[in-house]
This record gives C-alpha cells, sequence and structure tokens, in this order.
C-alpha cells in the first residue's frame, strides 16, 4: 500500500527558508514553496522533490542534459566536489545567465 506519492518531502528547519531556493536534506534536494523565518521552534516545511526549477547558478556555462550539482552557498555549478547533485540541466545557460532550469534529484 502506497503512502504518499513521493513528490513531496516533510522537512522540519530551524532555519529559514525562501520559496524557490534550493535545500539539501542529506543527499537530496527539494525546493520550498513558502518563504519561513527562522524559528527555535522548528518549521514543517513542504519541500518539491521532484521537477524542473529555475534555479540561480554560478558565473560558468552549463551544458544541457549534464549533471549538475548544489553548492553550500545555494547555487547550481558543474563541479562535482564538495557539493551536492542537484539533478540534471534541462537546458543550456551561458556564463553571463543568472539561472539554469534544473530536473532535481534525477
Amino acid at each position: 500500500m502506497r503512502e504518499r506519492a513521493g513528490i513531496i518531502m516533510d522537512y522540519v528547519t530551524t532555519a529559514a527558508v525562501t520559496a524557490g531556493v534550493p535545500v539539501i536534506v542529506g543527499t537530496v534536494v527539494g525546493v520550498p514553496n513558502k518563504t519561513f523565518a527562522a524559528n527555535a521552534d522548528g518549521n514543517l516545511v513542504a519541500l518539491e522533490c521532484e521537477g524542473v526549477f529555475e534555479l540561480g547558478k554560478d558565473t560558468a556555462a552549463i551544458e544541457q542534459g549534464v549533471k549538475v550539482y548544489l553548492t553550500s552557498a545555494g547555487v547550481i555549478t558543474t563541479t562535482a566536489t564538495d557539493n551536492t547533485l542537484a539533478g540534471i540541466a534541462w537546458n543550456a545557460a551561458t556564463a553571463d545567465d543568472t539561472k539554469v532550469f534544473v530536473k532535481i534529484n534525477a
């Protein structure tokens, strides 16, 4: 018996989160759909863990279809070292672009 579809992950955090800015939970990347201020008691945040999202990127060009990673600063990069796999670049982005579409957790 399936309890959930597995698209939304409930996440409790005391840190502030911003809608549309990815969050790392273990090895999973999730995108909150609401903004929450920091709260010592914790906020229950719904993170979308499937889909294509427009996310902030570093200053490097990114080719379509390559694996991309999320840095601790919350931006997308093609550098794997010390970063978390975010998914696949859904479109190409030039060095001048500030965002790229990413199919997360793919």
